[in-house]
């Protein structure tokens, strides 16, 4: 293996490189050329060893360049978006105590049922009222669970219907309305069906 590293060695030296050129350049008949000939077959190389440094050398650097530049930005988006996350919990800490104050304050017999109902009789809207589906959240490990009651409204004078939302919407007993969804009713033309989904929470301890 060593003789013919050596061997190699010695045929690569300057004089047998020298000698390999010259043969080339006798084969390729380079010296019989006119000199605009010659000047247009080294110009062709020299354009050809500009394609294979670009293709070969600048184009591999360039692409790994924009390759760690997409990676870098896509890291500082996933940072962007972890502290708007925690922005949002810190938010969402503040608030989840604010509502515990509230709960502690409420009564605790407080029943989100049987508010929306005393309400809807309050506001004489009980004999438009479908149903009412009351449904919880599970909690988890979570301290506060959500509680949610559906009810189906039908015919409903538009004027009543913003009265007994009006009614509903307690910060002081933490009851909001979660979504609501109206129609025209199809029987009367100034009447109104709705869906709302009214939310309040309770203490998971």
């Amino acid at each position: 293996m060593v003789d013919r590293f050596q061997n190699i060695t010695r045929y690569l030296s300057k004089q047998n490189i020298g000698k390999y050129l010259s043969k080339l350049r006798e084969k390729s008949r380079f010296d019989r050329l006119e000199p605009r000939e010659r000047l247009i077959v080294t110009i062709g190389g020299c354009v050809f060893l500009v394609f294979l440094i670009l293709q070969f050398i600048v184009a591999p650097y360039l692409e790994a360049t924009q390759q760690l530049d997409r990676s870098l930005a896509s890291r500082k988006g996933d940072i962007v978006e972890l502290q708007l996350l925690q922005q949002e919990y810190q938010q969402l800490q503040v608030q989840a105590g604010g509502i515990r104050e509230k709960l502690e304050k409420r009564s605790a017999d407080f029943s989100l049922f049987t508010f929306l109902d005393s309400q809807a009789t309050a506001t004489a809207i009980k004999n438009y009222i479908s149903y009412m589906k009351p449904s919880t959240t599970e909690g988890g490990e979570t301290e506060l669970i959500e509680s949610m009651v559906e009810m189906k409204i039908q015919e409903i004078p538009l004027e009543q219907l913003v009265n007994f939302l009006k009614a509903i919407e307690s910060p002081e007993n933490v009851v909001s309305i979660k979504r609501v969804s109206l129609q025209q009713s199809g029987q009367q033309s100034n009447a109104l069906d709705a869906i709302l989904q009214i939310i309040t929470f309770v203490d998971n301890g």
